[in-house]
C-alpha cells in the first residue's frame, strides 16, 4: 500500500516538474509557430495549450509504466500520445467551419477528409483497444468502446467558453471517482495536479486547450470510467452522453448553458468579464 501510494506521489510530482520547466517554452513554441485561434469574443489567442498537459502526461506515465510495468500503464501511454497527437493536429490543420459530428460526416461524404475524422477514427481504435483490455464479455465490450468514444468528444464539446472542458471534466471526473471508489486514481491524479496549475491562464484568456488538450481530457476519463466503473454504471454514461450529445447537433449548449442559471453562474465563475 505504502509502496502504491508513493509511486502515485512520484508520478504526479514528475508531471507537476514537467509543467513548470517546460509551460513557457511549449507556450512560446505555439506562439512562434502561430498556433492560434480566435475564441468566443473575437479575441486572438493561443490554441493548443493542452500540449502542455499532454506532455506533463506523457512524464508521468513513464514514471508509473517503469515502476509498474502494467499492460493498463501501457494503454494509458498510447493514448496521451496517439489522442493528443490527433488533437494538436486539429488545432493545427482543421477547418473550423467544418463543425460536429455530422458536419465531418458530410465532409466525408462529399468526397473530402477532415480532422474531426481522423480524431474520432483514433478515438475509436483507442477504444477497442481499451476494451480489449479488460474484456469480460461482448456486451460490456460494446459498451466499454462507446463510453470511451463519448466521453472524449463530450470533452471537446464543451470547449467552447474558457475553463468550461475543465470544469465539466472535473465534475465528471468527481462522479467517476466516487462510482469507483477511489481505485485506480493514478489514472487522474498527476494530470489533475498539473490542471491546478494550468486552469489560471485559460480563465484569464492567455490559452486555451485546444483539441489537443480536450482529447486528452476526455481520453483520461472515458479510459478511468473503462477500467474502474461497473457495468451498470457505464450504461447510464453511455445514455446519458448519447442524449448530450444527440442534443448538442441540434441545439447550442452555449444557449442552454445560458438559460439555467446555476449552470450560467458555474460556467462564468473565474472567468474574465
Amino acid at each position: 500500500m505504502f509502496q502504491t501510494i508513493l509511486r502515485y506521489i512520484l508520478a504526479t510530482a514528475v508531471a507537476l516538474a514537467t509543467f513548470i520547466a517546460f509551460k513557457r517554452r511549449i507556450v512560446g513554441f505555439l506562439i512562434s509557430k502561430k498556433v492560434t485561434a480566435i475564441n468566443y469574443a473575437g479575441v486572438e489567442i493561443v490554441n493548443g495549450a493542452g500540449l502542455l498537459l499532454a506532455f506533463s502526461s506523457l512524464t508521468s506515465s513513464l514514471v508509473l509504466l517503469l515502476l509498474e510495468s502494467d499492460t493498463s500503464c501501457q494503454t494509458y501511454l498510447y493514448m496521451v500520445l496517439t489522442l493528443s497527437f490527433a488533437g494538436l493536429l486539429d488545432d493545427i490543420m482543421g477547418d473550423p467551419q467544418v463543425k460536429g459530428l455530422s458536419g465531418h460526416v458530410r465532409s466525408l461524404l462529399k468526397g473530402g477528409f477532415s480532422t474531426g475524422i481522423l480524431k474520432a477514427v483514433t478515438g475509436l481504435a483507442l477504444g477497442i483497444v481499451l476494451a480489449l483490455d479488460v474484456y469480460s464479455d461482448a456486451v460490456t465490450f460494446l459498451v466499454d468502446i462507446f463510453l470511451f468514444v463519448l466521453c472524449v468528444n463530450m470533452i471537446n464539446l464543451l470547449d467552447l467558453r474558457p475553463g468550461r472542458a475543465i470544469k465539466g471534466w472535473v465534475l465528471i471526473s468527481l462522479i467517476f471517482l466516487c462510482l469507483g471508489r477511489f481505485d485506480q486514481t493514478w489514472i487522474l491524479l498527476p494530470l489533475t495536479a498539473c490542471i491546478c496549475l494550468y486552469a489560471k491562464d485559460e480563465m484569464l484568456e492567455v490559452y486555451m486547450l485546444g483539441d489537443t488538450g480536450s482529447c486528452l481530457l476526455g481520453g483520461t476519463a472515458g479510459f478511468y470510467a473503462v477500467m474502474v466503473l461497473p457495468i451498470t454504471a457505464k450504461v447510464a454514461f453511455v445514455f446519458l452522453l448519447s442524449v448530450l450529445h444527440l442534443l448538442a447537433e441540434y441545439v447550442s449548449l452555449s444557449v442552454c448553458i445560458e438559460k439555467v442559471s446555476i449552470l450560467r453562474k458555474l460556467d462564468r465563475l473565474g472567468r474574465k468579464e
